[in-house]
């Protein structure tokens, strides 16, 4: 039976629009029968806000802490798009190492369909074509990097950011690092496996050696959410935080 707030007929239920439900406890909204409803931006918010419940308590059995809801009422934009104009960002984004030179063919596809994606991912999403512009990935290309370490590729960040600068859209505490295996997720997909690159935390200490099932300083992250869920997430959400929700590829926090 759908909760119907104190002082509200059924028949007001049925057909509260969404100013209505602005009235509502938002965390009453998600114990109202969605099929009630008869105005469909109405039946939206209250699916949203169930939506928001389900993720909330899958995170709570997992043991995971909070992550912030999507919005029910305010201006319909993704996290990202938040993210950056709030920040005021003239770029942003994430610096890209390759790390695999055995086949310059297929890293010019690769290239191409990778950058495809984030473009994509990035207008898929609510408010993305506000801040397309100033997506910037660029890439750093040395081929003595082949084959290299995450202890050498956070060397190589530094090294970057002493002599070029991060702009601050880029400078996030991760950058990102294509090996081989990265490769062959997009080019050669596994089906039911999301192709994937490698995120990795700039402030781990890639020396240590990681006892097995703990944070490892890296996170394997879909192709597709690079830009409109993993980059709005790190600046909320602790490396280990963000890890817990990879299984095994991280797609999202909610």
């Amino acid at each position: 039976m759908s909760y119907i707030p104190p002082g509200w007929s059924e028949e007001r239920l049925r057909t509260a629009t969404v100013d209505d439900l602005r009235q509502v406890p938002e965390e009453c909204l998600h114990d109202i029968d969605d099929e009630i409803l008869e105005n469909v931006e109405a039946r939206k918010v209250v699916c949203q806000a169930q939506h928001n419940e389900h993720y909330r308590l899958e995170r709570e059995r997992r043991g995971l802490p909070p992550a912030p809801p999507k919005p029910l009422f305010e201006e319909p934009v993704d996290a990202v798009v938040q993210v950056v104009e709030r920040a005021g960002f003239d770029d942003f984004g994430f610096i890209i190492f390759r790390a695999e030179y055995s086949d310059e063919e297929r890293w010019d596809t690769w290239q191409e369909q990778f950058l495809k994606r984030l473009d994509d991912s990035l207008a898929q999403a609510s408010g993305g074509k506000r801040i397309e512009e100033k997506l910037l990935t660029p890439i750093f290309d040395d081929s003595d990097l082949h084959g290299a370490t995450l202890e050498q590729i956070q060397e190589a960040f530094e090294t970057y950011n002493e002599n070029e600068g991060v702009p601050p859209g880029l400078y996030v505490g991760w950058c990102v690092v294509v090996d081989k295996a990265a490769m062959e997720s997009l080019l050669n997909p596994v089906e039911g496996e999301e192709p994937w690159v490698i995120a990795m935390d700039l402030s781990f200490d890639h020396t240590s050696e990681v006892p097995e099932g703990e944070y490892p300083g890296y996170i394997r992250v879909a192709v597709d959410s690079v830009i409109p869920e993993f980059y709005p997430f790190v600046t909320i959400m602790t490396p280990p935080e963000l890890w817990a929700s990879a299984n095994p590829i991280w797609k999202s926090a909610y």
